[in-house]
């Protein structure tokens, strides 16, 4: 949790796929400071108990979920706005790091040179 933040944009104001048309989840001053909780590319749909069949079982119309959007105060079309990480804290489960790397049949730049599904789960020391 950010003590210092300005403002939280909580898992729950995401949405798949880039719109103008959304309505902002939040308007903010040039210079605000924003915590976000963000889902992992699959959004939550696989974890640290899937199985290769939860990889086949992929409901592609949640995948890659976008925070937001944020209304920047005094912003305008083309305009380049300076956005600063001042840190990052994977989701931790039981007490481990969890991290996923997935082979998807029919998606991805090699779909055709991969062609079966593939899952790897791995878990890391989030204090290291």
């Amino acid at each position: 949790m950010c003590k210092a933040c300005d403002y939280t944009i909580h898992g729950a104001q995401h949405h798949f796929g880039w719109d103008n048309s959304l309505p902002p989840a939040l308007r903010v001053a040039p210079g605000s400071t924003i915590e976000f909780h963000c889902h992992d590319s699959s959004a939550g749909q696989l974890g640290p108990s899937s199985t290769l069949q939860s990889v086949v079982d992929l409901d592609f119309g949640k995948i890659n979920p976008v925070s937001g959007p944020i209304y920047v105060d005094g912003a305008k079309p083309g305009d380049v706005l300076k956005v600063t990480l001042e840190g990052f804290a994977p989701k931790v489960f039981d007490g481990k790091g969890f991290g996923w790397t997935a082979n998807i049949p029919g998606f991805g730049l090699l779909a055709d040179q991969f062609t079966d599904p593939a899952l790897c789960l791995w878990s890391y020391d989030p204090a290291s």
